[in-house]
């Protein structure tokens, strides 16, 4: 399949790309080894079952999204499955409950990880979070060390957009934002640009600002089709999401917000058939389609995409009745 084939199959559907195979062995090789780093950590016994769950969910993710050349590199893998691991972890902490957290706990967990310093929490479970934290993100590094070396660049973006990722955690602006409001809040929410880098670094890629631009465009692509699939579940926790920006009833919103992410997928292949620089294709097409057969293949997805398909076979019924049918998902901490 070309690269305007592979685009244009690109669209929010309910199949698997053709072709495409989940990385079984890389991940029964990585996962073990990310859920025993969290086994000893403070915060396991908080919520052992979730964070278990957190580990695989992350491992699958980045082996889903590495170019298949990578995947011979363990330490680089690794490394990457942990660092995706932790953010959700930290996402899933601060959304659980956002009564209990503050700008405080936020500032001291940037603290944790740009310094690695040990810092206290105010109350027993943050303390668990920073040191968890401050073990998880040194331990990072190490794995990481040698691709910092050859590409220091990278890991600096990927600083960089990693704050920029954690000063939305306790955001308390108005959730209701335009469309142009909520594309740049979600660029960093989502901390796609983050996986982004982390590809660039393993690949001694340097990025252009048109790819820059581009990278902007796919991150927003996985982050809005993550709305889509999460709608259900946003709306009952009161997360932000992308059909909140848009016009219209439930059924309407879903509909424009398909729409949208179609357009995305056109600009990025057109962009991408023009650029013509392979290494760019190659990171834009395993986050893209990496992304996409990830989603389709986790059960903590599956409402939200019989969800989608209903929409888009016009059976409006069945969309009312699912969307009003309330789910927990496998992962969900539960800290009372």
């Amino acid at each position: 399949m070309d690269l305007s084939s592979r685009i244009s199959y690109l669209r929010i559907g309910p199949d698997p790309l053709p072709g495409l195979q989940a990385p079984d062995s890389l991940i029964k090789m990585i996962e073990p080894r990310i859920a025993s780093f969290y086994q000893d950590t403070e915060i396991y016994p908080i919520a052992p079952e979730a964070i278990d769950y957190l580990s695989g969910l992350a491992t699958r993710y980045a082996c889903w999204t590495l170019p298949r050349r990578l995947h011979l590199q363990e330490r680089g893998v690794e490394g990457y499955a942990l660092w995706l691991s932790l953010v959700w972890l930290i996402d899933a902490l601060f959304d659980q409950d956002r009564s209990m957290t503050s700008e405080e706990d936020a500032a001291d967990l940037l603290l944790t990880i740009t310094r690695l310093e040990e810092v206290e929490g105010r109350s027993p479970l943050f303390t668990s979070l920073f040191k968890t934290v401050r073990r998880a993100y040194s331990k990072y590094l190490d794995l990481i060390a040698e691709y910092r070396e050859l590409n220091p660049g990278a890991y600096d973006q990927i600083l960089i957009w990693f704050v920029r990722y954690l000063a939305t955690l306790t955001d308390s602006s108005e959730t209701q934002r335009n469309l142009i409001e909520y594309a740049h809040w979600r660029l960093v929410s989502g901390a796609m640009m983050c996986v982004v880098w982390h590809l660039c670094l393993f690949t001694s890629t340097e990025l252009s600002p048109g790819s820059s631009l581009l990278f902007e465009l796919v991150s927003l692509i996985v982050s809005y089709h993550n709305d889509l699939l999460s709608f259900h579940r946003d709306r009952d926790q009161g997360t932000p999401n992308l059909l909140d920006s848009l016009d219209g009833n439930s059924w309407i919103r879903m509909k424009k917000g398909i729409e949208l992410v179609d357009r995305l997928y056109s600009q990025v292949g057109q962009i991408l058939v023009e650029a013509g620089d392979e290494n760019v294709s190659e990171i834009a097409l395993a986050i893209l389609e990496g992304s996409y057969n990830w989603s389709l293949n986790e059960p903590r997805y599956s409402h939200g995409l019989k969800i989608l398909t209903a929409v888009q076979m016009g059976d409006r019924e069945l969309f009312e009745q699912l969307l009003e049918k309330k789910e927990r998902v496998s992962g969900d901490l539960d800290l009372e």
